[in-house]
């Protein structure tokens, strides 16, 4: 079963939270990320084999919120060079993780929608040994 979030003004996936905040539809100041990580961890002990893509997903994702609070709480914050790239760097990650989640949708569509089976031709004929001098 996937992490939801429960607080008082959301519940939901995480990665909905995230979107909302985005978005300006809801406020990061009024979501408690120490109660969300306490939460998670409640729910990473109550599962034996919990799937490390949901773990790392949530990581993902929490470090974003991190940064999107620690940039409402202190908004004159300098980075150094190092920072803006590693927040860029995630920020970028970020995206790419959402691009693949959309992408996913459509292929579990068309898999749910088709039974198809594709396979490639091999022609034996053309694979050849050097070491050997023979064909395979």
């Amino acid at each position: 079963m996937a992490y939801r979030v429960k607080t008082e003004k959301f519940e939901g996936p995480l990665d909905t939270l995230l979107n909302l905040i985005e978005e300006k539809k809801l406020s990061i100041g009024e979501i408690s990320l120490a109660r969300v990580y306490e939460d998670f961890l409640v729910h990473v002990k109550t599962f034996i084999h919990l799937p490390k893509e949901e773990i790392a997903s949530f990581l993902v994702v929490a470090s974003v919120l991190m940064l999107i609070k620690s940039r409402a709480l202190i908004p004159s914050l300098e980075l150094s060079e190092e920072e803006k790239g590693s927040i860029e760097e995630l920020e970028n990650r970020l995206q790419l993780l959402r691009e693949f989640r959309h992408f996913s949708k459509y292929v579990q569509e068309y898999a749910k929608n088709r039974n198809a089976l594709f396979s490639r031709d091999v022609r034996l004929s053309h694979l050849h040994d050097p070491k050997s001098g023979m064909d395979v």
